[in-house]
């Protein structure tokens, strides 16, 4: 059958929606377990090219990486989905 428009960005944000839940946990346990000195490396790092410490800080941190992670993959899934469902149409009109 054909799919619709809503069907398409419906299904694509599904799986952002769930993309954007399984962020804070995933980057939570990286943060706790792999690479528990991240914050403080990225922020000596930024200190070291440029940055003011306060910059850095500000931009380095849990809620700051949290807010990117839960509305990057929502974005992201809506541009990508109405990209697929685009192409999808298309193909499908195509004899």
């Amino acid at each position: 059958g054909n799919l619709s428009w809503s069907e398409g960005i419906r299904a694509g944000m599904v799986v952002s929606a769930v993309t954007s839940a399984l962020a804070v946990p995933t980057l939570w346990v990286f943060l706790r377990y792999v690479n528990p000195r991240f914050f403080t490396s990225m922020i000596l790092h930024a200190a070291s090219h440029g940055r003011t410490v306060a910059e850095a800080r500000a931009y380095f941190n849990f809620r700051s990486y949290a807010a990117e992670s839960v509305v990057g993959p929502l974005i992201l899934g809506l541009f990508t989905s109405v990209i697929v469902v685009a192409v999808l149409r298309w193909r499908a009109r195509r004899p």
